[in-house]
Protein backbone atom coordinates (compact mmCIF):
# COMPACT_ATOMS: atom_id res chain seq x y z
CA UNK A 1 0.00 0.00 0.00
CA UNK A 2 1.08 2.85 -0.95
CA UNK A 3 1.27 6.24 0.85
CA UNK A 4 1.44 9.75 -0.74
CA UNK A 5 2.71 12.31 1.30
CA UNK A 6 1.73 16.06 1.05
CA UNK A 7 4.51 17.61 3.16
CA UNK A 8 5.63 19.17 -0.36
CA UNK A 9 3.11 19.90 -2.42
CA UNK A 10 2.20 23.77 -2.81
CA UNK A 11 -1.00 24.87 -1.72
CA UNK A 12 -1.67 28.67 -2.98
CA UNK A 13 -2.87 31.10 -0.16
CA UNK A 14 -3.49 34.51 0.38
CA UNK A 15 -0.65 36.41 -1.01
CA UNK A 16 -0.10 33.80 -4.06
CA UNK A 17 -3.38 35.50 -5.23
CA UNK A 18 -3.47 38.96 -4.19
CA UNK A 19 0.31 39.08 -5.64
CA UNK A 20 -0.86 37.47 -8.84
CA UNK A 21 -4.07 39.18 -8.98
CA UNK A 22 -2.75 42.68 -8.66
CA UNK A 23 0.41 42.57 -10.89
CA UNK A 24 -2.65 40.94 -13.51
CA UNK A 25 -5.31 44.31 -12.85
CA UNK A 26 -2.02 46.09 -13.81
CA UNK A 27 -1.39 44.54 -16.93
CA UNK A 28 -4.69 44.84 -17.52
CA UNK A 29 -5.38 48.37 -17.24
CA UNK A 30 -2.05 49.13 -19.18
CA UNK A 31 -3.60 47.14 -22.09
CA UNK A 32 -6.72 48.95 -21.52
CA UNK A 33 -5.18 52.21 -21.75
CA UNK A 34 -2.72 51.40 -24.41
CA UNK A 35 0.18 51.59 -22.26
CA UNK A 36 -0.31 55.58 -22.24
CA UNK A 37 0.67 55.77 -18.48
CA UNK A 38 4.18 53.78 -19.20
CA UNK A 39 5.00 55.30 -22.23
CA UNK A 40 3.82 59.31 -21.65
CA UNK A 41 6.27 60.46 -19.11
CA UNK A 42 8.21 58.73 -15.87
CA UNK A 43 5.81 61.07 -13.90
CA UNK A 44 2.86 59.67 -15.19
CA UNK A 45 3.96 55.95 -14.85
CA UNK A 46 5.09 56.71 -11.01
CA UNK A 47 1.38 57.95 -10.18
CA UNK A 48 0.13 54.98 -12.10
CA UNK A 49 2.33 52.54 -10.45
CA UNK A 50 1.92 54.24 -7.02
CA UNK A 51 -2.01 54.18 -7.24
CA UNK A 52 -1.87 50.43 -8.28
CA UNK A 53 0.04 49.43 -5.30
CA UNK A 54 -2.52 51.85 -3.08
CA UNK A 55 -5.22 49.78 -4.40
CA UNK A 56 -3.09 46.44 -3.45
CA UNK A 57 -2.43 48.08 0.10
CA UNK A 58 -6.72 49.28 -0.16
CA UNK A 59 -7.27 45.56 -0.44
CA UNK A 60 -4.94 44.21 2.61
CA UNK A 61 -7.40 46.44 4.57
CA UNK A 62 -10.31 45.16 3.07
CA UNK A 63 -9.01 41.36 3.84
CA UNK A 64 -9.14 42.29 7.63
CA UNK A 65 -13.05 44.22 6.77
CA UNK A 66 -13.72 40.75 6.01
CA UNK A 67 -12.15 38.61 8.84
CA UNK A 68 -13.40 40.52 10.71
CA UNK A 69 -16.90 39.63 10.19
CA UNK A 70 -16.89 36.20 8.63
CA UNK A 71 -15.10 35.30 12.24
CA UNK A 72 -19.16 35.10 13.11
CA UNK A 73 -20.19 32.63 9.94
CA UNK A 74 -22.53 35.24 8.10
CA UNK A 75 -25.33 34.20 6.11
CA UNK A 76 -25.47 34.48 2.22
CA UNK A 77 -26.92 37.73 2.62
CA UNK A 78 -25.07 39.41 5.34
CA UNK A 79 -21.70 38.19 3.04
CA UNK A 80 -23.32 40.19 0.22
CA UNK A 81 -24.09 43.02 1.82
CA UNK A 82 -20.45 42.65 2.64
CA UNK A 83 -19.15 42.33 -0.20
CA UNK A 84 -21.14 45.75 -1.52
CA UNK A 85 -20.19 47.84 1.34
CA UNK A 86 -16.62 46.84 1.74
CA UNK A 87 -16.59 47.93 -2.13
CA UNK A 88 -17.15 51.15 -2.08
CA UNK A 89 -15.42 51.97 1.25
CA UNK A 90 -12.45 50.17 -0.71
CA UNK A 91 -13.48 52.77 -3.62
CA UNK A 92 -14.03 56.12 -1.52
CA UNK A 93 -10.29 55.28 -0.12
CA UNK A 94 -8.48 54.46 -3.64
CA UNK A 95 -9.95 57.77 -4.34
CA UNK A 96 -9.13 60.25 -2.23
CA UNK A 97 -6.22 58.93 -0.71
CA UNK A 98 -5.27 58.82 -4.78
CA UNK A 99 -6.05 62.82 -4.85
CA UNK A 100 -3.72 63.22 -1.93
CA UNK A 101 -1.09 61.70 -3.35
CA UNK A 102 -1.09 63.02 -6.48
CA UNK A 103 -1.31 66.67 -5.77
CA UNK A 104 2.61 66.64 -4.63
CA UNK A 105 3.34 64.74 -7.54
CA UNK A 106 1.91 66.77 -9.86
CA UNK A 107 3.62 69.73 -8.22
CA UNK A 108 0.03 71.71 -8.22
CA UNK A 109 -0.63 71.09 -11.80
CA UNK A 110 -3.25 68.32 -10.45
CA UNK A 111 -6.67 69.82 -9.28
CA UNK A 112 -8.81 67.40 -8.21
CA UNK A 113 -12.67 67.69 -9.09
CA UNK A 114 -15.61 67.27 -6.68
CA UNK A 115 -18.42 67.59 -8.88
CA UNK A 116 -20.72 65.19 -7.65
CA UNK A 117 -21.51 63.59 -11.12
CA UNK A 118 -18.09 63.29 -11.88
CA UNK A 119 -17.10 61.52 -8.19
CA UNK A 120 -20.19 59.09 -8.74
CA UNK A 121 -18.56 58.01 -12.08
CA UNK A 122 -15.41 57.49 -10.62
CA UNK A 123 -16.63 55.59 -7.54
CA UNK A 124 -18.51 53.46 -9.89
CA UNK A 125 -15.82 52.90 -11.75
CA UNK A 126 -13.22 52.30 -9.19
CA UNK A 127 -15.77 49.91 -7.17
CA UNK A 128 -15.57 47.30 -9.77
CA UNK A 129 -12.23 46.34 -8.98
CA UNK A 130 -12.25 45.77 -5.30
CA UNK A 131 -16.35 44.21 -5.98
CA UNK A 132 -14.59 41.59 -8.05
CA UNK A 133 -11.55 41.43 -5.76
CA UNK A 134 -14.02 40.37 -3.10
CA UNK A 135 -16.05 37.94 -4.82
CA UNK A 136 -12.47 36.33 -5.46
CA UNK A 137 -11.80 36.61 -1.98
CA UNK A 138 -14.44 35.43 -0.73
CA UNK A 139 -15.22 32.13 -3.51
CA UNK A 140 -11.01 31.19 -3.00
CA UNK A 141 -11.54 31.19 1.11
CA UNK A 142 -14.44 28.95 0.76
CA UNK A 143 -12.56 26.87 -1.86
CA UNK A 144 -9.75 26.59 0.42
CA UNK A 145 -11.26 26.11 3.94
CA UNK A 146 -13.52 23.21 1.98
CA UNK A 147 -9.93 21.56 0.53
CA UNK A 148 -8.88 21.85 4.67
CA UNK A 149 -12.11 20.28 5.63
CA UNK A 150 -11.58 17.23 3.02
CA UNK A 151 -7.90 16.80 4.66
CA UNK A 152 -9.25 17.08 8.25
CA UNK A 153 -11.90 14.68 7.54
CA UNK A 154 -9.39 12.25 5.36
CA UNK A 155 -6.78 12.55 8.23
CA UNK A 156 -9.49 11.54 10.73
CA UNK A 157 -10.75 8.61 8.66
CA UNK A 158 -6.97 7.80 8.28
CA UNK A 159 -6.65 7.61 12.11
CA UNK A 160 -10.08 5.70 12.55
CA UNK A 161 -8.83 2.83 10.10
CA UNK A 162 -5.29 3.09 11.67
CA UNK A 163 -7.12 2.46 15.12
CA UNK A 164 -9.35 0.10 14.17
CA UNK A 165 -6.53 -2.02 12.44
CA UNK A 166 -4.37 -1.94 15.51
CA UNK A 167 -7.67 -3.22 17.90
CA UNK A 168 -8.51 -6.12 15.54
CA UNK A 169 -4.69 -7.07 15.86
CA UNK A 170 -3.84 -6.90 19.25
CA UNK A 171 -7.42 -9.27 19.08
CA UNK A 172 -5.74 -11.55 16.94
CA UNK A 173 -2.10 -12.08 18.54
CA UNK A 174 -4.04 -13.61 21.88
CA UNK A 175 -5.94 -16.16 19.77
CA UNK A 176 -3.10 -17.06 17.94
CA UNK A 177 -0.69 -17.44 21.13
CA UNK A 178 -3.80 -18.98 22.92
CA UNK A 179 -3.47 -21.85 20.56
CA UNK A 180 -0.05 -22.10 20.24
CA UNK A 181 0.72 -22.45 24.03
CA UNK A 182 -2.50 -25.01 23.77
CA UNK A 183 -0.30 -27.11 21.42
CA UNK A 184 2.87 -26.88 23.44
CA UNK A 185 0.87 -28.32 26.47
CA UNK A 186 -0.65 -31.29 24.70
CA UNK A 187 3.26 -32.04 23.42
CA UNK A 188 4.65 -31.57 26.62
CA UNK A 189 2.42 -35.12 27.79
CA UNK A 190 3.71 -37.09 25.58
CA UNK A 191 6.78 -35.56 23.26
CA UNK A 192 9.20 -33.86 25.80
CA UNK A 193 11.64 -33.60 23.17
CA UNK A 194 9.49 -32.04 20.22
CA UNK A 195 7.96 -30.04 23.32
CA UNK A 196 11.55 -28.05 24.08
CA UNK A 197 12.04 -28.00 20.22
CA UNK A 198 8.65 -26.26 19.85
CA UNK A 199 9.29 -23.76 22.74
CA UNK A 200 12.69 -22.86 20.76
CA UNK A 201 10.94 -22.60 17.55
CA UNK A 202 8.19 -20.60 19.46
CA UNK A 203 10.43 -18.08 21.39
CA UNK A 204 11.83 -17.14 17.32
CA UNK A 205 8.70 -17.03 15.79
CA UNK A 206 7.90 -14.05 18.71
CA UNK A 207 11.20 -12.83 18.56
CA UNK A 208 10.51 -12.46 15.06
CA UNK A 209 6.94 -11.11 15.08
CA UNK A 210 8.09 -8.59 17.56
CA UNK A 211 10.54 -7.06 15.21
CA UNK A 212 6.99 -6.12 13.42
CA UNK A 213 5.10 -5.15 16.16
CA UNK A 214 4.17 -1.39 15.52
CA UNK A 215 3.85 -2.02 11.55
CA UNK A 216 0.62 -1.49 9.91
CA UNK A 217 1.85 -2.89 6.66
CA UNK A 218 5.16 -5.12 5.80
CA UNK A 219 6.45 -6.62 2.41
CA UNK A 220 4.26 -9.81 1.14
CA UNK A 221 8.30 -11.77 1.34
CA UNK A 222 8.07 -10.71 5.26
CA UNK A 223 4.70 -11.78 5.65
CA UNK A 224 5.26 -15.04 4.24
CA UNK A 225 8.39 -15.67 6.19
CA UNK A 226 5.75 -14.84 9.90
CA UNK A 227 3.99 -17.65 8.19
CA UNK A 228 7.26 -20.13 7.63
CA UNK A 229 8.11 -19.67 11.32
CA UNK A 230 4.25 -20.44 12.45
CA UNK A 231 4.37 -23.74 10.07
CA UNK A 232 7.19 -24.76 11.25
CA UNK A 233 6.04 -24.69 14.76
CA UNK A 234 2.74 -26.76 13.62
CA UNK A 235 5.11 -29.45 11.67
CA UNK A 236 7.12 -30.18 14.62
CA UNK A 237 3.23 -31.10 16.23
CA UNK A 238 1.55 -32.81 13.47
CA UNK A 239 4.89 -34.05 12.07
CA UNK A 240 3.82 -35.84 8.57
CA UNK A 241 0.30 -35.23 9.04
CA UNK A 242 1.23 -31.53 7.57
CA UNK A 243 2.90 -30.97 4.14
CA UNK A 244 2.75 -26.91 3.28
CA UNK A 245 4.42 -25.72 0.27
CA UNK A 246 4.89 -21.91 -0.63
CA UNK A 247 3.89 -20.96 -4.78
CA UNK A 248 4.69 -16.94 -4.87
CA UNK A 249 5.77 -14.87 -8.24
CA UNK A 250 8.85 -12.27 -7.74
CA UNK A 251 6.99 -9.77 -8.22
CA UNK A 252 4.15 -10.36 -5.57
CA UNK A 253 6.53 -10.92 -2.61
CA UNK A 254 7.68 -7.01 -2.67
CA UNK A 255 4.21 -5.93 -2.53
CA UNK A 256 3.01 -4.21 1.14
CA UNK A 257 0.50 -6.20 2.76
CA UNK A 258 -1.22 -5.80 6.24
CA UNK A 259 1.15 -7.66 8.69
CA UNK A 260 -0.65 -10.72 10.34
CA UNK A 261 -2.72 -10.75 7.49
CA UNK A 262 -2.21 -14.61 6.41
CA UNK A 263 -1.49 -16.60 9.58
CA UNK A 264 -5.12 -16.68 10.74
CA UNK A 265 -6.75 -18.22 7.75
CA UNK A 266 -3.13 -20.70 8.08
CA UNK A 267 -3.94 -21.16 11.57
CA UNK A 268 -7.84 -21.47 10.33
CA UNK A 269 -6.85 -24.31 7.71
CA UNK A 270 -4.60 -26.16 9.78
CA UNK A 271 -7.02 -26.31 13.01
CA UNK A 272 -10.06 -27.72 10.85
CA UNK A 273 -8.62 -29.29 7.98
CA UNK A 274 -6.79 -32.01 10.69
CA UNK A 275 -10.29 -32.21 11.96
CA UNK A 276 -11.92 -34.11 9.30
CA UNK A 277 -8.86 -35.24 7.37
CA UNK A 278 -7.19 -37.22 10.67
CA UNK A 279 -4.38 -38.77 7.78
CA UNK A 280 -2.97 -35.01 7.22
CA UNK A 281 -3.71 -32.30 4.99
CA UNK A 282 -1.58 -30.69 2.26
CA UNK A 283 -1.81 -26.63 2.52
CA UNK A 284 -0.63 -24.34 -0.48
CA UNK A 285 0.28 -20.64 0.27
CA UNK A 286 0.09 -18.83 -3.05
CA UNK A 287 1.02 -15.09 -4.41
CA UNK A 288 0.68 -13.50 -7.96
CA UNK A 289 0.33 -10.34 -9.76
CA UNK A 290 -2.62 -10.33 -12.57
CA UNK A 291 -4.66 -7.12 -13.78
CA UNK A 292 -2.92 -4.84 -10.94
CA UNK A 293 -4.02 -7.02 -8.05
CA UNK A 294 -1.92 -9.38 -6.14
CA UNK A 295 -3.99 -12.36 -5.46
CA UNK A 296 -3.40 -14.28 -2.03
CA UNK A 297 -4.29 -18.01 -1.90
CA UNK A 298 -4.85 -20.41 0.93
CA UNK A 299 -5.58 -23.99 0.24
CA UNK A 300 -6.12 -26.88 2.10
CA UNK A 301 -7.38 -30.76 0.90
CA UNK A 302 -10.44 -31.46 3.63
CA UNK A 303 -13.86 -30.04 3.91
CA UNK A 304 -14.72 -26.44 5.58
CA UNK A 305 -16.14 -26.73 8.95
CA UNK A 306 -18.53 -23.63 9.86
CA UNK A 307 -17.07 -21.15 12.47
CA UNK A 308 -18.87 -20.72 16.19
CA UNK A 309 -18.73 -17.90 17.95
CA UNK A 310 -15.74 -18.67 20.25
CA UNK A 311 -13.84 -19.87 17.53
CA UNK A 312 -13.90 -17.54 14.68
CA UNK A 313 -12.48 -14.36 15.89
CA UNK A 314 -9.09 -15.42 13.73
CA UNK A 315 -11.07 -15.26 10.22
CA UNK A 316 -13.85 -12.59 11.52
CA UNK A 317 -11.05 -10.23 12.47
CA UNK A 318 -8.84 -10.89 9.44
CA UNK A 319 -11.91 -10.29 7.36
CA UNK A 320 -12.85 -7.25 9.28
CA UNK A 321 -8.63 -5.67 9.00
CA UNK A 322 -9.20 -6.42 5.01
CA UNK A 323 -12.34 -4.31 4.43
CA UNK A 324 -10.99 -1.51 6.76
CA UNK A 325 -7.46 -1.07 4.93
CA UNK A 326 -9.02 -1.75 1.31
CA UNK A 327 -12.44 -0.46 1.17
CA UNK A 328 -13.72 -0.80 -2.28
CA UNK A 329 -9.98 -2.45 -3.20
CA UNK A 330 -10.13 -5.95 -2.54
CA UNK A 331 -12.31 -9.29 -2.72
CA UNK A 332 -12.29 -12.06 0.14
CA UNK A 333 -14.00 -15.15 -0.90
CA UNK A 334 -13.76 -18.73 0.91
CA UNK A 335 -14.12 -21.62 -1.71
CA UNK A 336 -15.98 -24.45 -0.07
CA UNK A 337 -15.65 -27.58 -2.06
CA UNK A 338 -16.12 -31.53 -1.16
CA UNK A 339 -12.10 -31.85 -0.55
CA UNK A 340 -10.67 -28.48 -0.59
CA UNK A 341 -11.48 -25.30 1.01
CA UNK A 342 -9.88 -22.10 -0.69
CA UNK A 343 -9.26 -18.60 0.54
CA UNK A 344 -8.83 -15.90 -2.27
CA UNK A 345 -8.30 -12.31 -1.70
CA UNK A 346 -7.52 -9.97 -4.13
CA UNK A 347 -5.82 -6.68 -3.40
CA UNK A 348 -5.96 -3.62 -6.03
CA UNK A 349 -1.85 -2.53 -6.22
CA UNK A 350 -1.12 0.79 -6.45
CA UNK A 351 1.08 2.32 -8.97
Amino acid sequence: MSVTSTKNEFKPGFWFFQITGWIGFGITDALISNYSYITSSFKDFLIWLVSIMLGFVISLGLRYYYRYFLRKNPGILTSALLIVSGSIIAALLWQYVGDFIRKPLYAGEYIPSYDPGYLVQRIYLLVWPFFVWSILYFGLKFWINMVDEKIRASRADADSRQAQLQMLRYQINPHFLFNTLNSIRALIRRETESAEMMITEFSEFLRYTLQHNNKTYIPLDEEIEIVRKYLLLEKIRFEKRLVYSFENSGDSLKVPVLCFLLQPFVENAIKHGLKNSPSGIALAIRSYIMDDELHLEIENTGQWVPETEESGTGIKNAADRLATAYPGNHTFDIEKGEKMVRVSISIKVEK
